[in-house]
């Protein structure tokens, strides 16, 4: 009996793990659900993010190319206007370029720079001071010394600035500063002079702290002339995209001309290291044509936390937790079902199979019990044993002591032989006060004598039941398959027959002892 309740404990045990199986495969397939919908809107607020990003970027370079376009093209329009007027009257270029400047109020500073050979420098400072009414000298600016004229630094050509719209700087008398000798101007000069087109010069910074650049282009009347006049357009960098902000943390913004450093270089506050390891960056480059060189524009933005939507992810948590809760609420009814279906099913098991009062098996799994093990006995070619016991003086203890100390008797009984036998072999309530015993991989009969002799012993041991004095015994009769008979009818009937002379020679002994105390 204890082999087959093993037996019925492991398929329980195993409709557990699959009913836990099935439940944790729901549980990860809840928990997986769940990251994705996060991970989908978090994949949307970044999409969003990055459709942003790129209307932002697009408006940033129409904006960069539309502003240098007019720049460019007023710097056109200021070096064909002396070509043409020349510097005769200074008056007429003044307030040609206050008219630009009036116009387009991002403009910062005009001006017009002419060639003068070293012998042409002295009539030149005469020239200009007498036009100006001050003193007018030529000046080169060298980063040791700082400004030093002419006389001091000689040089076969300067170019000097001979007009300069507005007239001061933060009362820096400009005129007659030599262009050539500041070297980023001198370098886009260069370019522009081989070109013939407009150039532009590397940043710098001016007096007041802000950044600006240089746009310089030829003077000349056709194309291929001498260059002798140069115009020039002094732009604030932070002009070129008035009106557009930079309105995100994570984002950095980069202007330059040619492999020149920055015209144009911002960015906001950083993001923290988590999120540049955690999201995506979005960036823009473009490039596009100014005169003789390139415009490269750089345009980056770390996305990070600031562009999820957390209200939309707590809803989507609350919701994920909703649906688990739910879930887990259905879990645990449906488990209970469960547990109750296969308690039912173990009470009907163990009804349809076992002895209610005695818990051995009962008849129908005894012989179904036997029907399998005569297949694997076939298989192994070994022997079974099958012991018929029936207790002794049972009736009279019943009618002595009443039924509920004989069911004690019962109980008492099947206890003896469950002990008394191996895991694997089987004992069964056949009826009444007879009980059976199925012995597996039986040798010899005297392997059954062991078991027999064991029975005798632990009834014996049996002094009281229900405060009554009883003397526990039985008679035991063995039957070996095949030996014996094939069939448990048959088995039945020979353990049956010596179980009956086992009681009669009991009682024989009963009698002649009983006489031997008379005498």
């Amino acid at each position: 009996m204890s082999m087959n309740q093993s037996t019925h404990g492991t398929s329980h045990k195993a409709s557990q793990k699959r009913l836990f199986g099935l439940y944790g495969l729901l549980a990860t397939f809840g928990a997986v659900l769940s990251a994705m919908c996060l991970w989908f809107a978090v994949w949307h607020n970044l999409n969003q993010a990055k459709e942003e990003f790129a209307t932002l970027a697009f408006h940033v370079s129409e904006s960069l190319q539309q502003s240098l376009v007019v720049k460019e093209t007023v710097l056109d329009g200021f070096a064909a206007f002396l070509a043409q007027a020349g510097m005769q009257d200074p008056r007429h270029v003044r307030r040609y370029s206050q008219a630009m400047m009036k116009r387009y109020d991002d403009l910062y500073m005009f001006q017009a720079a002419h060639r003068v050979s070293q012998s042409e420098v002295t009539s030149f400072e005469k020239m200009m001071t007498k036009r100006r009414n001050q003193s007018i000298s030529v000046r080169q600016f060298d980063f040791e010394r700082g400004l030093v004229s002419a006389e001091q630094s000689p040089s076969l050509f300067y170019y000097p600035l001979v007009f300069v719209e507005p007239r001061q700087n933060n009362g820096f008398e400009m005129l007659g500063l030599d262009i050539a000798s500041i070297p980023f101007v001198a370098a886009a000069m260069d370019a522009s002079s081989d070109s013939g087109m407009v150039s532009m010069s590397e940043g710098f910074e001016l007096s007041d702290g802000d950044y600006a650049f240089v746009m310089i282009k030829p003077s000349l009347l056709q194309v291929g002339d001498d260059a002798k006049r140069y115009a020039l357009l002094v732009v604030k960098a932070q002009t070129l995209l008035q009106g557009i902000e930079l309105n995100h943390s994570g984002m950095a913004l980069e202007v330059r001309y040619e492999n020149l450093a920055p015209i144009m270089q911002t960015s906001t506050a950083p993001l923290s290291p988590l999120e540049v390891f955690l999201f995506p960056n979005a960036q823009l480059e473009k490039s596009f044509i100014l005169g003789e060189g390139r415009i490269f524009l750089t345009l980056k933005q770390q996305l990070g936390f600031q562009h999820i939507q957390l209200l939309t992810l707590i809803i989507i948590i609350l919701i994920c937790l909703g649906i688990g809760l739910a879930i887990n609420q259905l879990l645990r009814r449906h488990y209970q079902d469960e547990q109750s279906k296969i308690k039912d099913n173990q009470k009907l098991y163990e009804r349809a199979n076992y002895d209610r009062l005695t818990g051995l098996a009962n008849r129908h799994y005894f012989e179904d019990y036997f029907t399998r093990s005569v297949a694997g006995c076939r298989r192994r070619a070994d022997k079974i044993g099958i012991l018929y016991v029936d207790l002794n003086d049972f009736k009279q203890i019943n009618d002595n002591f009443g039924h509920a100390t004989g069911d004690r008797v019962l109980q008492l009984s099947g206890a003896i032989l469950l002990d008394c036998v191996r895991a694997d072999d089987v004992a069964c309530r056949y009826g009444g006060d007879e009980f059976v015993i199925l012995l597996e991989r039986v040798i010899t009969p005297e392997d059954a004598q062991k078991v027999i002799f064991r029975i005798h012993e632990e009834m014996a041991q049996v002094q009281y039941v229900e405060g009554h004095v009883v003397r526990l015994s039985a008679s035991i009769g063995f039957a070996m398959y095949p030996d014996d008979g094939e069939t448990l009818e048959a088995l039945l009937h020979g353990a049956d027959r010596k179980m009956y002379a086992a009681k009669r020679q009991a009682k024989v002994l009963s009698m002649e002892e009983h006489n031997k105390l008379k005498r």
